[in-house]
């Protein structure tokens, strides 16, 4: 039977009229008094029988061709094993998506960043993707090709002349876009199209660069002139003089870069450091006196203990002197940690390496190249590349070697690899006085 006009009218309260196609049905409702068409049908492959309300009759011919064929729709995606309702679903969802801007990817991402990064990281971001990328940040992200990107680019840097500046554009997109990608919001990451383009910067920032022997000394050295401890005339006696030299933060950052050639943990897993994971005296509670400190690794997502060695002692009680009030080790203000620590880099590089290092080559100081240079210095001290795996916190990633989260297994942890930090420290800084420590 299908439907007509006339049949329709005559339905009464309750009635159901079956159309020839399958599955439909039209019922008049009770109280609304108008007619509601009704899908009912088994999906194909399982035991899902839903009832869907397709549209209702309004007294037009129209109406009811548009919805016998939204019925034949239903019946296909039924004979493909597909629920109608999951489809519309994620086709709506699929919709929203295309529309999903850059800025607004931008500020998701700095909230999963929030915890991680400091107020003033997230203005920098904000106000890079603004300076590069403002003119789509409103648009959708969808719309950002490979062409468009490599274009603006390539014309940011040429016009601007500022190649670093176009580069730090480029890694903050990049990041966004892989967050995008996560969230679905686009299928694939068009700057994967370009990456023979950005390869030569990637090359670049990835080098596997160390410090020799001579300059972990003038590193260490140059730091204690840099904190003050002997005296502001030697700094005042370089030509670059800055008072920011050996400003708080300034102070702060230096230890942090000292803690992070000692133990060989990434920036942010020492930026982020809390006091409340420092155990300076060990657990005095089960009576063992290691000293040791956790952090959450930043890529494993895992608990890992680190020993503290004479050397990391002292940049504690270094930081324990300066009395300031705040739950982080290195804090940016009372309530948020440190930040990209440029500044402090750069003071160490006008300072201590104002020709570069690694053999004569002209290269930036940057946090990246402590973990690289503590890896180095730990083959040179003899350790196997198990042991490194293990004390530079590799090793949690495989599955079958998850670390403990307990205290009792962490300063247990710490306790083991003490003699490996200490060989490594030797490795690098043997030759220097008790004092440097």
């Amino acid at each position: 039977m299908s439907f007509t006009d006339r049949k329709l009218r005559a339905l009464q309260v309750g009635e159901k009229l079956k159309d020839t196609t399958e599955g439909l049905s039209a019922v008049r409702l009770k109280g609304y008094n108008k007619i509601a068409f009704v899908w009912h049908k088994r999906i194909r492959g399982s035991k899902q029988y839903p009832t869907l309300t397709i549209g209702y009759y309004d007294g037009e011919s129209k109406s009811l061709n548009d919805i016998r064929m939204r019925a034949m729709q239903y019946n296909r995606h039924a004979d493909k094993g597909i629920n109608p309702r999951d489809y519309y679903n994620d086709l709506a969802k699929r919709k929203e998506r295309t529309t999903k801007t850059l800025r607004e990817v931008l500020e998701n991402y700095n909230r999963l960043k929030s915890d991680r990064n400091s107020p003033t990281t997230i203005k920098e971001r904000n106000n890079q993707m603004e300076n590069m990328w403002g003119d789509y940040l409103d648009k959708p992200i969808g719309e950002l090709d490979a062409g468009i990107i490599d274009a603006r680019f390539n014309e940011f840097k040429s016009q601007r002349g500022a190649p670093s500046s176009a580069r730090l554009g480029v890694r903050h997109l990049n990041a966004i876009l892989n967050r995008a990608k996560r969230l679905k919001y686009i299928r694939v990451n068009p700057l994967d199209e370009i990456a023979e383009d950005i390869q030569p910067f990637a090359k670049e920032k990835s080098r596997n660069i160390f410090l020799s022997f001579d300059e972990n000394v003038a590193l260490i050295s140059g730091i204690k002139e840099l904190c003050g401890e002997r005296g502001l005339e030697i700094l005042k006696e370089c030509p670059d003089y800055k008072k920011s030299w050996h400003s708080d933060y300034s102070l702060l950052g230096y230890r942090a870069i000292l803690l992070m050639l000692y133990s060989g943990l990434r920036k942010n897993e020492v930026c982020t450091l809390k006091w409340e994971q420092v155990y300076l005296e060990g657990l005095k509670s089960l009576k063992k006196k290691t000293p040791f400190f956790t952090v959450t690794l930043s890529k494993q997502k895992q608990k890992f203990a680190i020993p503290i060695t004479q050397s990391m002692m002292r940049v504690f009680r270094d930081i324990k002197a300066m009395k300031i009030k705040s739950e982080y080790v290195f804090p940016l203000s009372k309530n948020y940690p440190m930040g990209s620590l440029r500044r402090v880099c750069r003071n160490i590089q006008d300072y201590i390496f104002p020709e570069g290092f690694t053999e004569g080559e002209t290269v930036k100081f940057m946090p990246q190249v402590l973990r690289h240079n503590f890896a180095t210095h730990s083959f040179g001290a003899g350790l196997s590349p198990s042991q490194v795996s293990a004390i530079t916190g590799h090793a949690s990633s495989d599955p079958d070697k998850k670390l403990g989260a307990t205290e009792v297994y962490m300063h247990s942890n710490a306790e083991t690899n003490l003699p490996l930090f200490e060989r490594v420290e030797e490795a690098f800084m043997g030759g220097l006085s008790s004092e440097l420590y």
